[in-house]
């Protein structure tokens, strides 16, 4: 977030559905997810290479954390990743699960186009249209109703994997 937290010393959470393993059918519950958060240009070390396509996108925008306490994946795709009690990305690749890192977007990326729309009443107006509108700013959508989400349930803890 914009040089706000020292990322390679720092653990934070995601809040997200857990997803135990590749094609698990319907997560019961919310966990929490202890994760270590790293700088970019450590994310793809094991690697060797970032994945095509997404060199300037992943440079720009993306945190990396690492979680090796299980096998398995760490949530679907949206959950939340909040340090030292801020909301500071969305977990957007999850695919490997066992062998690498979750990705996260770093929402500090966006903070100023999300102060103009909140400012604008953009939401306000979204909220009353179930058009084309309403599916062309998912991003927006799903930041603020991660926002509320987080006002609602986070809490510190240690746990690492507390069943929500």
């Amino acid at each position: 977030m914009n040089g706000r937290f020292p990322w390679n010393a720092i653990t934070c959470y995601v809040i997200s559905w857990k997803e135990t393993l590749f094609n698990e059918i319907k997560p019961s519950s919310i966990h929490i997810f202890k994760h270590k958060i790293r700088v970019i240009q450590s994310c793809f070390a094991d690697q060797k290479k970032i994945p095509e396509g997404l060199l300037s996108y992943y440079i720009n925008d993306i945190l990396c954390g690492t979680n090796r306490r299980e096998p398995g994946c760490d949530g679907k795709t949206g959950g939340i990743l909040y340090c030292q009690h801020v909301v500071v990305g969305l977990l957007i690749r999850q695919t490997w699960c066992q062998k690498h890192s979750a990705n996260f977007t770093d929402i500090g990326t966006f903070y100023n186009w999300l102060s103009s729309r909140i400012e604008d009443g953009y939401f306000v107006r979204l909220t009353y249209n179930t058009g084309p509108a309403l599916k062309g700013h998912p991003l927006f959508l799903t930041l603020l109703c991660i926002i509320v989400l987080v006002s609602i349930l986070l809490l510190p803890t240690n746990d690492c994997n507390k069943t929500m």
